[in-house]
């Protein structure tokens, strides 16, 4: 039996582990470049956009203003307590948790098509507590608006925010949902 030569061993394994780390970076960036659509990714921290909240709400209130019942800075009041109520997390390993009133809930989510030309992406979202929830994220600037493929009118603006923010946000939400009116 020949001896190999300590050095040509360790060239060798060298050579297999450099191949190794090459091949796990490339497949990292190909795994990162599939979240993304015009440089814009869903990776991050983000949170309920309170205007877009407020318009939401005033929508579902109509009857109520138009009754008197509600005003439009008590509306105001509400969209601007609930946007502080969920924090999203998308990783880029494709965990996801959602931080609500009812605590963390986390899930797996993949990336199911790109529309780059509408900035578009289609995700699949799988928890233990929701099941399967197939959405379509749009891509605004700094915000994303999350839409159910199945029941279109069900959507949510969000807006990117700091690791630092979502921190403080997440240690803040309620430990219980607020009591409408309050």
């Amino acid at each position: 039996m020949t001896k190999l030569p300590v050095k040509t061993i360790f060239v060798f394994v060298f050579s297999l582990l450099a191949w190794t780390v090459c091949q796990a970076e490339e497949d990292k960036a190909a795994k990162k470049e599939n979240l993304l659509v015009e440089n814009q990714s869903i990776i991050g921290y983000w949170m309920a956009e309170e205007n877009a909240l407020f318009e939401q709400l005033k929508a579902q209130s109509q009857k109520q203003l138009e009754d008197g019942t509600v005003t439009e800075e008590q509306i105001r009041e509400q969209a601007k307590k609930y946007s502080t109520m969920m924090v999203m997390h998308y990783h880029e390993n494709g965990e996801t948790n959602m931080h609500t009133t009812q605590g963390k809930h986390p899930g797996k989510f993949e990336v199911v098509a790109k529309r780059p030309e509408k900035s578009e992406i289609d995700v699949d979202v799988t928890s233990e507590k929701f099941g399967l929830e197939k959405g379509t994220v749009t891509f605004k600037k700094d915000t994303i608006v999350l839409s159910s493929r199945e029941h279109r009118d069900a959507k949510v603006t969000l807006k990117r925010i700091s690791a630092e923010k979502a921190q403080e946000l997440i240690k803040a939400i309620p430990k219980k949902p607020p009591v409408p009116g309050e």
